[in-house]
């Protein structure tokens, strides 16, 4: 049993690392809209927003060691994407918290 609760997080990281080595997989979630996010669950969240996080390290690493296939533009377009997942995990977060108070 232990070792089951052992593989969540490796298979959530092995998820992670495989969407941030596709970069056309990258490019559908920047492009969701909020209503499509909506029908996500939480850990479909953390895993894309554990991939991007991986894509975005990756990318400041061609920055600062000046490689030619650095842009800038995909750069900013990651981290933009990264921040509208974690804003729309918080705000469930927030929901739920909300929901937990008026049950009080």
């Amino acid at each position: 049993m232990d070792s089951a609760s052992s593989n969540v997080p490796s298979n959530r990281k092995v998820a992670a690392c495989r969407l941030a080595s596709r970069p056309a997989d990258l490019l559908v979630l920047a492009r969701a809209t909020r209503a499509q996010l909506a029908h996500a669950t939480p850990q479909d969240l953390g895993t894309w927003i554990d991939g991007f996080d991986i894509a975005l390290r990756r990318e400041h690493s061609k920055s600062l060691l000046r490689h030619w296939s650095y842009d800038l533009n995909r750069h900013i377009a990651l981290k933009v994407a990264r921040d509208c997942l974690v804003t729309e995990l918080s705000s469930r977060a927030n929901k739920t918290k909300g929901q937990r108070k008026s049950r009080d």
